[in-house]
């Protein structure tokens, strides 16, 4: 990393860049952040002058939109920007100190079977007072909201040097290289957690006190690296006390003090571990590692019935559902059997964008549930990163008692989600269909709905149920009632 060393830009270099920036509706105040760190080779530090984020919120790989970066003259700006991409952002401003002048360059993964990053040169030798015109050409593509949709594969890039990008694969490259790294570090903190003895007593911390201590600190360190917790924590790498504080200052609903206080050689050991890499670059799509080595055995995952849903496609599934028809106080959602979140985050996603849900408080809206608690509280660590919200809704029940409880005979509007999947040929009914549980799950859930809503997953119901060969037990519904053609072509 020492080979692109941090510098400042100067005044009119950094006034430069921003004007353009705030062109193409990136303002100052919420989304441009400067000396920004994020994981370069291995996780490690790496500064760059300012990312743009296309949202006020969201500070994931998702909403990375433009890199700035300060370099030397005699730098190779092609390495250069291999590594700005992992920062998922597409575009990146390349700064020469001594020339005074940009660079302006493009990051492509062309599809999702590419392991290599795509790097072009679009403009050169930009002076201060020419950066605009120079970028007017490619003004179309540039807008923060259309980044949104290209990176979340609703749209593509329209001028013929960003066409063949693929829409979305440059978030999934990012978070692939970055993080293969920081989940491993994290599985290291949870194992050092896991040897920690209680000093009076001898006895181990409980499994469920592991993943939690864990999960926390994680979120608080995710939560520090990305300047949601303010600058000075950002920039300071406090201690774990300082930090615990802030977090829990911010988002009092998430973190426990009182646990993390309860273990704290344990805590402090984890902490450190963590604080060796930058967890900025953090996305959500990472938990769905986090959640396989919940069950590293496949075996016991396919019995489980736990088929975990990418983010990239519950937004596509979402994007299907035809939320506009209800109004939107029938914009319940529930997911029964939640896992790391990504229905829920995709779900708020789509809703709060929607005109008609502005000032409507979503976290009353979308609810989740797991009966396993650490991938329920992996959903609220998702939910957290991605709205930096901690109000969440997210229970870890038997999902047919939480539907009960929560909704009773009224049912939400929407329910989505992954149902378990799980079975065995070898058990035989008496028609000689092997027994599937998304079968009692589906007509629990169709039953449930509230009149006029939607039932929606990843195993897209009847498409998926009516070509497996033990669903049989699914309750022959009137047509009338169901409407699954939207979602067919997805199963």
């Amino acid at each position: 990393m020492t080979k692109f060393p941090f510098k400042p830009l100067d005044l009119n270099a950094r006034r430069a860049v921003f004007d353009v920036l705030k062109e193409y509706d990136f303002t100052r105040e919420t989304m441009i952040k400067e000396e920004y760190p994020f994981p370069g080779i291995d996780g490690q530090k790496f500064k760059v002058n300012a990312i743009a984020f296309t949202h006020e919120t969201h500070r994931t790989p998702d909403y990375t939109g433009f890199s700035v970066f300060n370099a030397k003259d005699d730098k190779d700006e092609r390495k250069l920007v291999t590594i700005l991409a992992r920062s998922a952002a597409p575009f990146h401003f390349i700064h020469r100190d001594k020339k005074k002048n940009f660079s302006f360059w493009f990051s492509n993964v062309k599809d999702k079977k590419a392991k290599e990053l795509e790097s072009k040169k679009i403009e050169s030798d930009i002076s201060y007072d020419n950066l605009s015109n120079a970028l007017r050409e490619y003004s179309g593509d540039l807008k923060r909201h259309h980044i949104i949709d290209v990176k979340q594969g609703l749209e593509e890039f329209t001028h013929p040097y960003f066409r063949e990008s693929g829409p979305f694969q440059l978030s999934l490259w990012a978070v692939d290289v970055s993080g293969k790294s920081l989940v491993k570090h994290f599985g290291h903190t949870v194992s050092n957690i896991a040897v920690y003895r209680d000093s009076h007593t001898g006895a181990a911390i409980p499994k469920k006190d592991v993943t939690d201590i864990a999960i926390q600190l994680l979120g608080a360190v995710i939560l520090a690296d990305t300047g949601t917790l303010g600058r000075n924590i950002q920039k300071e790498k406090p201690g774990v006390e300082k930090l615990v504080a802030a977090a829990k200052h911010k988002f009092p609903n998430y973190f426990n003090i009182q646990l993390l206080s309860q273990w704290k050689a344990a805590t402090d050991s984890a902490y450190r571990t963590l604080s060796e890499l930058c967890y900025s670059g953090f996305s959500p799509e990472m938990l769905t590692n986090l959640y396989r080595e919940a069950y590293p055995d496949k075996k016991d995952r396919k019995e489980l019935g736990r088929y975990d849903t990418p983010l990239h496609l519950t937004r596509r599934i979402w994007s299907h559902i035809p939320v506009e028809f209800l109004p939107p106080e029938k914009r319940v959602v529930a997911d029964m059997t939640c896992g790391w979140g990504s229905f829920l985050i995709a779900g708020h996603e789509r809703m709060s964008r929607m005109i008609d849900m502005k000032g409507k408080p979503l976290r009353q809206l979308i609810t989740g549930n797991d009966k396993d608690n650490f991938t329920a509280r992996l959903a609220g660590l998702g939910l957290l990163i991605s709205t930096s919200e901690d109000t969440w809704d997210i229970e870890s029940q038997d999902s047919e008692k939480w539907m009960k409880k929560k909704y009773g005979q009224t049912g939400p509007g929407i329910i989505v989600g992954n149902p378990p999947f799980g079975g065995d040929r070898k058990k035989i009914t008496g028609e000689k269909h092997r027994h599937q549980k998304a079968d009692k799950f589906v007509e629990f859930a169709i039953k449930h709905l509230s009149p006029g809503g939607y039932l929606s997953g990843a195993a897209l119901l009847r498409h998926r149920l009516t070509t497996i060969s033990s669903s049989h037990n699914i309750p022959r519904f009137p047509s009338e009632l169901l409407d699954y053609s939207e979602m067919a072509s997805f199963g």
